[in-house]
């Protein structure tokens, strides 16, 4: 809490996003962040007030922006994809049709270990996990 874990998250997907090794092709085109409802504003509001001009397209899927309504947006579509953990499990189908996502950033992630948590959302995350390049 408070230890700029978000800003950090931020900035690496930013950085992977924009900049490629000895200023080549980038090396992520687009990153699912999947994190706790009530933290998805939060999230917004972090985007816009680290990224400022070089902000990066967030697409933030809730009751009135589906996943398939982004799969059907042009390549220039967000790059970042955001979405609480009850959003990922109604639409992890549309989520597997994402062929491009590079990166996955589960925030608040050590609630995955909790003997408790429904175990469709650990299935969900490791197909994402397993298919994806990086997972933070």
């Amino acid at each position: 809490m408070g230890l700029g874990k978000t800003v950090q998250a931020i900035a690496t997907i930013w950085l992977l996003i924009r900049q490629g090794p000895y200023g080549g092709r980038p090396v992520i085109q687009r990153c699912l962040i999947v994190t706790p409802g009530t933290l998805v504003q939060n999230w917004q509001k972090e985007f816009s007030k680290w990224l400022g001009r070089e902000q990066l397209p967030v697409y933030c899927v809730d009751q009135n922006h589906s996943v398939k309504k982004y799969l059907t947006m042009s390549s220039d579509s967000p790059q970042v994809i955001l979405m609480s953990y009850e959003m990922f499990l109604q639409h992890t189908s549309e989520i597997y049709e994402i062929s491009d996502l590079d990166m996955v950033v589960c925030d608040e992630g050590h609630r995955l270990k909790n003997s408790n948590i429904n175990t469709t959302m650990v299935g969900c995350l490791d197909f994402v996990y397993w298919y994806t390049e990086y997972v933070i």
